[in-house]
């Protein structure tokens, strides 16, 4: 963890994406949650081999203040459940019975139509 001095001259600690999903474990997109958690960050830009890089690093105390509210909140469902699935199954039913009846019906036509 990388420590700075803020204005009134306390130590300020800033964490890296790695550092900061050992906090948040769960969360996907680190970015989008710390800006929706009014998270402060930084960019630091560095030059390298291949190039300028650059690394966001997050307000330790932030990330520490908003990371029980993360852990609390209930995740995403892990797939359809409830009336939503209900109603797609009971969709896929009625097209499979009507496709049936459509081909029972032409199966039993007198004349023949465009597949005979």
């Amino acid at each position: 963890m990388r420590r700075g001095l803020g204005v009134d001259g306390e130590e300020i600690g800033w964490l890296t994406v790695p550092q900061v999903r050992t906090l948040w474990p769960g969360v996907g997109p680190v970015h989008e949650t710390a800006v929706a958690n009014g998270v402060r960050f930084r960019t630091d830009t560095a030059d390298s081999a291949w190039g300028p890089h650059t690394v966001v690093r997050y307000h330790a105390e932030d990330v520490r203040r908003v990371a029980p509210g993360l852990t609390s909140a209930p995740g995403a469902p892990a797939g359809r459940t409830g009336l939503a699935g209900f109603l797609y199954v009971l969709l896929l039913l009625v097209q499979v019975a009507a496709l049936a009846i459509w081909a029972w019906y032409q199966s039993r036509a007198g004349t023949h139509g465009f597949w005979h």
